[in-house]
């Protein structure tokens, strides 16, 4: 039974690009992984910032730009998500989703 929800996702992912072309197809991976991407951002950006904050306030030194470190931090992870994302659904896209439900 594990292994039948292991691949629950992907089959509902291959059976959401059934019928579409490659750019919808890598459309739909990289809004997926974008989706992750912001989800870890949500989560994480503040947990960061806020353990940032407790870190410079307990040792003196130079005031730390904790808006640009958050803009920066932002932008690296939507870049390695979407790099992250583009392979697979490059790869993903030249698959014909009709063989692989077959073979299933």
């Amino acid at each position: 039974m594990s292994s039948f929800r292991a691949s629950a996702p992907l089959l509902h992912l291959i059976q959401g690009t059934v019928g579409a072309n490659e750019r919808q197809i890598v459309g739909k991976f990289i809004g997926e992984g974008v989706r992750l991407g912001i989800i870890g951002l949500v989560i994480g950006l503040p947990l960061s910032l806020i353990g940032l904050h407790m870190v410079s306030t307990t040792f003196s030194g130079p005031p730390v730009p904790i808006a640009e470190i958050a803009v920066a931090a932002g932008i690296g992870v939507l870049a390695v998500a979407l790099t992250a994302t583009w392979f697979p659904a490059r790869r993903a896209a030249g698959v014909d989703p009709a063989m692989v439900l077959r073979r299933d």
